[in-house]
């Protein structure tokens, strides 16, 4: 059984690594707003397959040195994986507020073509800047 949770700690520890080099800005370069966000769902999926693995199996590791190794690399993952699900939290946040202000932007576009459908156009000679409308 070490050796089935020792593949899921490598697994797991490559994983999170590609998560991390993803979620990584840029070297040299400033993240953008709406960066991209690497999926969260499928690393969540894997934390928790280790944590039940991991449960009540601690003794292993004390005996098999390669797996104290891959935990020590685990541990030391899920270390640096807290800071970057503030950045991606983050970015999350920067999006929304884009999403927003576009979506604001375009019920002022929705309200000013209401408002110009209902104007009667004989009414009108000139347009909002005053330039003569022609037929």
């Amino acid at each position: 059984m070490s050796k089935a949770l020792l593949q899921l700690l490598r697994d797991a520890n490559e994983q999170i690594g590609a998560f991390l080099r993803d979620v990584a800005p840029d070297r040299g370069r400033e993240q953008k707003a709406g960066a991209r966000c690497p999926s969260i769902t499928p690393l969540l999926w894997r934390l928790e397959e280790v944590g039940a693995s991991l449960r009540g199996r601690q003794s292993d590791a004390a005996s098999d040195p390669e797996l104290r190794s891959e935990m020590v690399q685990y541990r030391n993952n899920l270390n640096r994986l807290k800071p970057a699900l503030e950045i991606v939290g983050r970015r999350l946040l920067d999006r929304r507020a884009e999403l927003e202000s576009q979506r604001h932007r375009l019920e002022r576009v929705g309200q000013w073509a209401a408002a110009t459908q209902t104007t009667d156009p004989s009414s009108r000679s000139t347009s909002t800047w005053g330039v003569t409308l022609s037929d």
